[in-house]
């Protein structure tokens, strides 16, 4: 007989786990390595999850948007800290996901506001120039 993990579970948790952060990155890198014989970009952060498992909120998690390339988007998905073992499994993602769609908004403000930003340094003369 199966035990119900969800029902030893407390109702709600706000109390927060440690994660190594670098410990998370290498996990994130080596499976998109073996995944795809390439490093692949990280973009950016597409959810996460810190606190101690519970009923209402579920086990923790993180999830990351990666660009591989001619591959295209996929999210990678790491679960398992609570346990000691992280796992990770990787997905396609569309774009037109609410929460992919919002963070490559958010990148290409960036890049273009560091690209403004760049012009704007090259274009005016600098305040010892003028002083002169």
């Amino acid at each position: 007989m199966k035990s119900n993990k969800a029902a030893k579970l407390p109702a709600k948790s706000s109390e927060k786990i440690k994660v190594d952060m670098k410990k998370l990155d290498s996990v994130i890198r080596k499976a998109l390595t073996e995944g795809f014989g390439h490093p692949c970009a990280v973009l950016g952060v597409l959810g996460r999850r810190f606190a101690v498992p519970s009923r209402s909120q579920g086990f923790p998690f993180f999830r990351v948007l990666c660009d591989c390339g001619k591959d295209g988007l996929k999210a990678v998905f790491v679960s398992g800290f609570y346990e000691g073992k992280m796992r990770t499994s990787i997905n396609d993602v569309s774009k037109t996901n609410k929460m992919v769609k919002t963070l490559l908004a958010r990148i290409e403000r960036k890049t273009a506001r560091a690209a403004a930003k760049l012009a704007g340094e090259k274009a005016a003369p600098k305040k010892s120039e003028v002083a002169k």
